[in-house]
């Protein structure tokens, strides 16, 4: 499936799973779905015993998070679907490195929103409707 199709189903079942439900009982199987198909997109080279371990791991905090449904069960869920979700891009990289990083990216987001003169492509096109359109 190409990336596209993988968004398309995610948010059909975000809808169908948030209609008028429970929310730590829907996140639960949210993340759960989110795991398993992390799982089956993962390369083969990066599915490592690590990558296994997070995987379990994150399957048992989405179940900790449809029983309990309390912010430390989804602290548990997010961290561990972070961790999934990078150790599936990389294997190589240490996931120590994940915690300042993601830190960091989350307090520059906003400096880098106002970094207007990135938004617009770098090539020479002439025509205001284009520039306004490549903006929107």
């Amino acid at each position: 499936m190409k990336t596209h199709h993988y968004i398309f189903l995610t948010a059909f079942l975000f809808v169908m799973v948030f209609y008028d439900q429970e929310v730590g009982l829907n996140l639960g199987i949210l993340g759960a779905i989110y795991a398993v198909l992390t799982l089956f997109r993962t390369p083969e080279k990066n599915k490592t015993r690590t990558f296994y371990t997070l995987f379990v791991t994150s399957i048992l905090s989405c179940i900790a998070f449809a029983w309990f449904g309390d912010f430390p069960s989804f602290i548990a869920v997010a961290g561990s679907l972070l961790l999934l979700g990078y150790k599936s891009k990389n294997r190589r990289l240490k996931i120590l490195f994940l915690i300042p990083v993601f830190v960091i990216n989350c307090c520059t987001s906003f400096c880098r929103f106002f970094n207007f003169d990135e938004w617009l492509p770098k090539k020479n096109v002439p025509g205001l409707w284009q520039k306004t359109l490549a903006l929107f």
